[in-house]
């Protein structure tokens, strides 16, 4: 059995889910009430002022206290996953654009925003994980001309996650569901249903390998 941390961003799921679930994530998240992620053992959740230093201090803490000897440990991270089209210099994938974009990037929604210029706060947790989920949507900003419309940025950004850390790495270019539980009371959960539609989901190794995960798990088990 593998230690399964969850890491939840107070901001999911959006206000465009079903009607009713994002009043219930409101109520617990204006109180600070505490939201546990399903079949996680430990869920740790962040907002909009907490930089990545404070995130991984804690999630090295929660590693410590709840780890059983030598079992391996996971981590899902649930947020929102967003593309974006920017001019100028920036690490992240180079695009030609006759209106100005010189690049699209990729982050993660999670506290003040994980990205490959932030991504170097995590360096203290390589070699911890044995897998990281990414239960958040790709890169399928709107904003963003259809041509855009690719995988390019988010693959860059998972290559040099699962290099960082020294773990593999799943995610998906499809949207993302969840599902808010609103029992047990007071403390809701999150159900990840795992990656919408037909899209293929990839786990990225480190070295640049990647495989293609089964169809069959759509939870990247």
């Amino acid at each position: 059995m593998a230690f399964c941390l969850g890491l939840v961003d107070l901001r999911v799921p959006s206000p465009h889910s079903r009607p009713g679930r994002f009043d219930a994530v409101a109520a617990w998240r204006a109180q600070r009430r505490r939201i546990w992620l399903t079949r996680c053992r430990i869920t740790l959740t962040t907002d909009t002022d907490e930089g990545q230093s404070g995130i991984v201090a804690r999630v090295q803490s929660a590693v410590a206290a709840h780890r059983r000897g030598a079992e391996a440990v996971e981590l899902d991270i649930v947020c929102h996953g967003t593309a974006f089209g920017y001019s100028g210099s920036l690490d992240a994938a180079p695009v030609s654009d006759p209106h100005g974009i010189s690049g699209l990037g990729y982050a993660l929604q999670l506290g003040t925003g994980l990205g490959i210029p932030t991504m170097h706060h995590w360096a203290p947790l390589q070699n911890v994980f044995r897998r990281v989920r990414l239960y958040a949507c790709g890169e399928r900003n709107p904003s963003l001309d259809r041509a855009y419309l690719n995988n390019i940025a988010r693959e860059q950004f998972c290559r040099r996650f699962a290099d960082l850390l020294g773990a593999e790495v799943v995610s998906s270019a499809a949207t993302c569901v969840y599902a808010v539980l609103p029992d047990p009371t007071p403390d809701p959960s999150i159900e990840v249903d795992g990656w919408d539609g037909s899209a293929p989901v990839t786990v990225f190794l480190p070295g640049g390998r990647t495989r293609v995960l089964p169809r069959s798990d759509r939870l990247g088990r």
